[in-house]
């Protein structure tokens, strides 16, 4: 995945709010299921789009880096250059990292930095930025099986993959090649399959998808 194929227009973003303030969808009672949450635990849901395929997803805010953020500027800051965000990752969290022993290349790159991701003192640099969410349910809508398995799979990298069936299940084979996948099924608002919890790898990309999220998470 790269940027480009998720910056797109017209991602609308939604918001469950609080469990306190209306009622969980089947995909936050699923994540609760799962042990991917926490009972009460805000559950921030953004639509996003990866190679064509859009999901909502489930996410789990960092509560610290939220508010470290928050706490910048009252705008919600997101890290979408693609760039900055490599040289980051490459950087171990809140430790100081001598500048002389990056390349030319990642000491090109500070200057693109935006000021609250980082701090520069005494020849080191020292990541202050994290990413801001974790998501742990991509659920994909779906009408038919075959497409919607063709899409929740493109998410099995970064969170565990839903499909959401709404008009009924269109092929009795579905639960079964779910299981099989690791896919969770969810038909007319009941939870016919459980997805296997994914665990994704720390990368660029995923950090990147993780600010995506944020940026349309309402809230």
């Amino acid at each position: 995945m790269t940027p480009t194929s998720t910056q797109r227009e017209g991602d609308k973003v939604l918001d469950n709010g609080s469990a306190g303030h209306c009622a969980a969808t089947p995909a936050e009672v699923l994540a609760r299921r799962l042990g991917l949450t926490a009972m009460g635990e805000r559950l921030p849901t953004a639509r996003v789009r990866v190679y064509g395929h859009e999901a909502r997803l489930v996410c789990r805010l960092d509560p610290h880096e939220h508010v470290r953020r928050a706490g910048v500027a009252q705008r919600r800051l997101v890290l979408a250059d693609w760039g900055p965000l490599n040289l980051l990752m490459g950087l171990p969290h809140e430790e100081p990292v001598p500048v002389s022993t990056l390349s030319n290349r990642e000491r090109g790159m500070i200057s693109r930095l935006p000021q609250w991701t980082h701090e520069l003192r005494d020849g080191h640099i020292r990541r202050l930025a994290r990413p801001p969410l974790r998501p742990v349910l991509a659920v994909v809508g779906a009408t038919r099986w075959s497409e919607g398995l063709d899409a929740a799979v493109t998410y099995r990298p970064f969170c565990a993959p839903v499909v959401e069936l709404n008009v009924g299940l269109d092929d009795p084979f579905a639960p079964m090649e779910a299981a099989d996948r690791g896919i969770g099924l969810i038909v007319d608002g009941d939870s016919l399959v459980e997805p296997t919890p994914a665990r994704p790898c720390p990368s660029a990309t995923s950090w990147w998808l993780a600010e995506h999220a944020y940026r349309r998470m309402a809230g």
